[in-house]
């Protein structure tokens, strides 16, 4: 009788932590950056948020350049590509990015207010697929010298942050 009350508890224990781990969700231990720099993409939708920022949806990217000097283009888009690393493989997630402005911000012609971040949601797959977040100069407003940074947040952890510094050409 001992027998069968101790398989039947570590039968429930068992199925219970299983339960516990599938009703947490998919899991981020960290984010490798496979490479970053320069791209191409070809834009597949577009929307502006509610500071004036085009935010877009891309396909088809190419990395062209691996460097953290970026001239003050219109159409120049950087940012880094990388591996979300954890559990269930093949999970989608959604992270958070965060585009962080050189001081004194970006100034939109039709608001007063000085802009001096700005933040989207960046959808990932864990595992081994090669995931895109990027910053695309899409307004001549936008073109301001100095350093920028590109942070990958999921939940209340930063699990990846890129620093490029934008230059006059």
């Amino acid at each position: 009788m001992r027998k069968i009350m101790f398989i039947a508890v570590t039968f429930l224990l068992l199925v219970l932590s299983f339960a516990n781990a599938a009703a947490q969700g998919p899991q981020i231990q960290r984010i490798d950056v496979v490479d970053y720099g320069l791209y191409s993409a070809s834009v597949t939708s577009a929307h502006r948020d509610s500071q004036g920022i085009l935010q877009n949806t891309s396909t088809n990217v190419q990395h062209l350049q691996t460097t953290q000097d970026v001239p003050a283009q219109i159409g120049i888009r950087f940012g880094f590509r990388f591996k979300a690393v954890g559990e269930p493989n093949g999970a989608r997630v959604t992270l958070k990015k965060i585009t962080i402005f050189p001081p004194g911000g970006l100034r939109n012609p039709d608001s007063a207010q000085e802009i001096s971040r700005s933040e989207g949601a960046v959808t990932a797959t864990l595992g081994n697929e090669v995931n895109y977040t990027a910053y695309k100069f899409d307004d001549p407003w936008e073109l301001k010298p100095g350093l920028w940074t590109i942070e990958l947040w999921y939940e209340n952890r930063k699990l990846a942050s890129q620093d490029f510094k934008v230059f006059k050409p």
